[in-house]
């Protein structure tokens, strides 16, 4: 019996999980082509906080699984940069609470 899963069909950004979370998320997104991906977190006031994901990855089903021990409470935005199919920069952008 052989399974075959198809690479998505646009890029998509996941809610992070649990949310809130007191240490540690994880980030799932889905990217259609192979091509470069930066996934980076940024606090309330627009600070970039830190650099999650800086790569070349493959098209797929992707999950990121983070850990904010070091970073206070408080609301934080992740932001995902990708190419689409056609080749534009996209832009995806979610929140998440971190309560310890």
């Amino acid at each position: 019996m052989y399974i075959q899963v198809a690479a998505p069909e646009a890029i998509k950004l996941d809610q992070n999980y649990p949310n809130p979370f007191t240490a540690n998320t994880k980030i799932g997104f889905e990217l259609p082509a192979e091509g470069r991906v930066t996934l980076e977190l940024y606090d309330i006031l627009g600070r970039k906080v830190d650099r999650l994901v800086d790569d070349d990855m493959p098209a797929g089903f992707h999950n990121f699984e983070y850990s904010a021990n070091h970073l206070a409470s408080g609301v934080y935005f992740y932001l995902l940069r990708a190419k689409g199919q056609d080749g534009e920069m996209r832009i995806f952008q979610n929140k998440m609470i971190l309560a310890k």
